[in-house]
């Protein structure tokens, strides 16, 4: 559900309220709705992509739901906490889980790949909106989704798991009082823009001169430009095929790593003690992560590497080598 009041209004009992989902939003913008500026409305193509966020909401929930077994409720359930005297944060997160807060978020595919990568920090406003929930519901953790949005429906959900607020409680109540007490001394619309820049911005007409950004005038590419992309697309062809090798060696070389330190094990070869095999050092070693956010955990490191041997011996390991490798077929008559 979606609320269109404004980011920062006072009630009939003089409550000054700032909504949730505002916190991070411009400063001049803060300080032009106490002064009575009206905003504008948002341009058509902007309030058609934020109703899309609303109306694909329950799809989001809905796959979560699906894939994790679970029920979200508590759907929209408004939540209050007074930071100032006489001055409220407000918001409805989009609902609740057995283990916390639930938040969903659609995401077209122009920025599904860094939502997938940053999570809560995708967009500028989410840490401080979610952080709020989390303190005022007291939500000790929070299921972070996003929906993938291929223009008609939700396609895909990816959930990033939260363990604790994003934001401190006292960065939140530091930031509403900074601009309630810009408010009082009367700073006004010289306050500058903040960063990143809203868009689009209600109050856009009351930017400065400079602070219209203009595209870049775009050069004729040459041959050259143009070479170069094709070069670009060829070599994004070959590290897709080369990663995948990486990807399967490196898997391939942690199984068998985990099978030295099995054999070491049953050697009777404890942890950080180096022994020759075959002219090879091997040694494992086992030390404790802590996870501050998350669980301990024991990180294990399998060491494998040669060691100075005679020219004798050299010369058996290639003969060895030899005889393990697969022997070429003759050529078909």
């Amino acid at each position: 559900m979606s609320d269109n009041r404004p980011a920062r209004y006072v009630e009939a009992d003089g409550t000054v309220v700032y909504r949730a989902s505002s916190l991070m939003m411009c400063d001049r913008m803060f300080m032009a709705m106490a002064e009575g500026y009206g905003p504008q409305a948002h341009p058509e193509w902007f309030q058609r992509v934020l109703d899309e966020g609303t109306e694909m909401e329950p799809e989001i929930i809905e796959m979560f739901e699906d894939k994790h077994e679970v029920e979200v409720v508590d759907r929209q359930k408004v939540l209050e906490l007074e930071v100032m005297d006489g001055v409220i944060i407000r918001g409805a997160p989009d609902g609740a889980t057995p283990r916390g807060l639930f938040e969903a978020k659609k995401f077209r595919e122009s920025t599904w790949g860094k939502f997938k990568r940053s999570g809560v920090e995708s967009m500028p406003w989410y840490p401080m909106q979610t952080a709020f929930y989390m303190h005022a519901g007291e939500y000790e953790e929070c299921d972070f989704v996003g929906g993938l949005f291929d223009g008609t429906k939700i396609i895909d959900i990816y959930t990033h798991h939260l363990t604790m607020p994003p934001v401190p409680l006292k960065a939140i109540i530091r930031r509403i009082a900074r601009l309630e007490n810009m408010i009082e001394e009367g700073v006004g619309i010289d306050v500058k823009c903040s960063e990143p820049k809203m868009y689009p911005c209600p109050f856009f007409y009351l930017h400065d001169p400079d602070d219209m950004h203009q595209l870049p005038v775009k050069p004729a590419p040459d041959a050259a430009f143009k070479g170069g992309l094709i070069e670009i697309a060829t070599i994004d062809k070959t590290l897709t095929g080369l990663n995948k090798q990486v990807k399967d060696l490196t898997e391939r070389r942690a199984i068998l790593k985990d099978g030295v330190k099995a054999w070491l094990e049953l050697s009777g070869v404890e942890d950080d003690e180096a022994i020759e095999v075959e002219g090879m050092e091997l040694k494992y070693h086992t030390s404790h992560v802590k996870g501050y956010v998350v669980e301990d955990k024991d990180r294990l490191t399998v060491t494998v590497k040669p060691v100075k041997v005679s020219a004798a011996t050299q010369a058996a390991t290639k003969v060895a080598a030899k005889k393990l490798a697969p022997k070429k077929l003759g050529k078909v008559e």
